[in-house]
């Protein structure tokens, strides 16, 4: 059996404590979490948003309305060739 000194004894529990956390290492951890905890969602803020999510477009509804427009947008655009082209030939057959 080996003996070990005091002093050596006393260096490894030295060495052990430079893992440990401070007491200012704890405070500012908990500063942090304070900080932290005000930036949270509370239960009522997620109840709040999953009772709006019912009024929310969802994607379907927003590609389905993307196609609606693109149809209106192409019968705009050749219905106003057309009342041109209608306008053109009625001008013409004036003069």
């Amino acid at each position: 059996m080996t003996t070990v000194s005091t002093e050596e004894r006393l260096a490894r529990l030295e060495a052990g404590q430079e893992h440990l956390a401070t007491k200012e290492d704890i405070a500012r951890l908990e500063s942090r979490q304070d900080s932290m905890s005000a930036n949270m969602a509370t239960k009522e803020d997620i109840a709040r948003l999953e009772s709006r999510q019912d009024s929310m477009a969802t994607k379907e509804d927003v590609a389905h309305l993307e196609t609606r427009i693109i149809k209106w947008m192409v019968g705009l655009m050749t219905g106003s060739i057309v009342a041109a082209t209608a306008l053109a030939t009625l001008i013409e057959r004036i003069t």
